[in-house]
């Protein structure tokens, strides 16, 4: 059996979980489906803020609501022909570009791609800085922040509170961002004569975008219908809390393939696991 690469395993995922073809840096050629993009403002805390979110829906007809979070370090460019595929059956998609967001194919191209992660590395510096200050972590380096993050914190094997507290503060405004798109919704669907059902959203999370779904199921403070994760980060989360119905997607050869299994099997609702063989 030939060997995919991850990417075409995103491809096959995104088919075989029933929401389209993924072929990332393609522009849609599904010419019944619209997409547009928005600068919005939000409420977090006392605080005002500014994200960027993507749509795509389809020209006519009733529509679900999903929205969709990337992964750490993506767009949803590079999601871009998956996203239109989704809205094709019938849905508005709604995908933040969350703030840690690089991609030259934002709008902005490389000039923008270098803005975006330079505004990225003052917040790492400060959360390096956050976990240096407990006790057993008073070294730590940026490698080994590092295999913190990527490698311990992903395989859930991360029992220290005061470091799962560090990440998940640092992260929240992924949380607040995802909302806030979900919410922007609401103003869309009265532009679209009342045609969305925003009344119970599906969530879909690719890598890090998984997190932010699961977090925002965790938040318990709207219905949500279903999510999907594709490869998720679920080992900073307690994902036995999680009482809505999921599907978990991976690949056998994927370096994610332990940790979705993983969180499958906690998983508190009823769930389904979707195992791609020669995938990774």
């Amino acid at each position: 059996m030939k060997e995919m690469t991850r990417r075409d395993f995103l491809k096959t995922a995104g088919i075989l979980g029933g929401t389209g073809l993924l072929a990332m840096t393609l522009p849609s050629c599904n010419l019944s489906v619209k997409r547009e993009f928005y600068d919005i403002e939000y409420s977090c805390g006392n605080e005002r803020k500014e994200v960027k979110v993507g749509v795509w829906y389809p020209r006519e007809g009733n529509l679900g609501l999903v929205g969709f979070s990337h992964g750490y370090f993506a767009s949803p460019i590079l999601y871009n022909k998956y996203l239109s595929d989704v809205a094709s059956q019938g849905n508005l998609v709604v995908a933040p570009f969350h703030k840690d967001y690089v991609s030259i194919l934002n709008g902005g191209g490389i000039s923008r791609a270098i803005e975006n992660f330079r505004q990225i590395v003052p917040d790492i510096q400060n959360m390096l800085a956050q976990i240096q200050k407990v006790p057993g972590y008073e070294g730590i380096s940026i490698e080994g922040l590092r295999n913190l993050f990527f490698e311990q914190g992903f395989a859930g094997e991360i029992q220290n509170q005061n470091i799962l507290g560090i990440f998940r503060d640092n992260f929240q405004p992924r949380i607040e961002e995802f909302k806030a798109g979900l919410d922007f919704a609401e103003y869309l669907n009265s532009g679209l004569s009342g045609r969305v059902d925003t009344s119970s959203p599906v969530l879909i999370g690719h890598s890090f975008g998984g997190y932010t779904c699961i977090e925002t199921i965790l938040e318990n403070n709207r219905n949500i219908g279903g999510a999907v994760m594709m490869s998720p980060v679920s080992g900073l989360s307690d994902v036995s809390q999680i009482g809505i119905p999921t599907r978990w997607m991976t690949g056998n050869l994927d370096t994610f393939f332990e940790p979705t299994k993983t969180g499958y099997e906690a998983v508190g609702g009823e769930s389904s696991f979707l195992d791609i063989k020669g995938a990774g």
